[in-house]
């Protein structure tokens, strides 16, 4: 779950571009000490119209603003594929098991488009304000599967 890194750069670009898409779906959730604190779900069907104009550039600053923290602040990013098995969600299972009681708010953005109907992408977004946090996280998860 933690060994394919990516960066903020990345997410921005694969949220643009799957938003200019006549058909995706999108879900953002926000964890933080076992609480969901943040949930989006969109469904965009849009068979015979243009995309529905949707602004990139004020959604992107509106989770940037959000992911953006204390200047101490670490901030990990992960990207995975996930098929129909993973829908079961033990990705968020595990997100909750490791952020109970740390400080840390996890972030994930699923995107699926109309060119990636068997999988969807998720961004991982793991932000920790502590920097013995941080490093305990590092040491214990950053580039380690620890799904089984």
């Amino acid at each position: 779950m933690f060994h394919k890194y990516s960066s903020l750069r990345k997410l921005k670009g694969v949220l643009a571009d799957t938003i200019q898409r006549s058909e995706y779906t999108l879900g953002i959730r926000a964890l933080y000490d076992r609480e969901v604190i943040f949930a989006l779900d969109v469904e965009h069907l849009n068979f015979e119209l243009p995309p529905f104009p949707v602004n990139a550039e004020a959604i992107w600053n509106w989770i940037n603003e959000q992911i953006l923290g204390s200047p101490g602040q670490e901030t990990f990013v992960y990207e995975i594929n996930l098929d129909g098995e993973d829908r079961e969600d033990r990705v968020m299972e595990k997100l909750v098991e490791i952020g109970e009681g740390t400080g840390m708010t996890a972030w994930t953005f699923d995107l699926e488009s109309e060119e990636r109907k068997t999988y969807s992408l998720r961004f991982i977004v793991i932000t920790i304000p502590d920097k013995r946090q941080a490093k305990e996280f590092r040491v214990k998860f950053h580039g380690k599967n620890i799904l089984p």
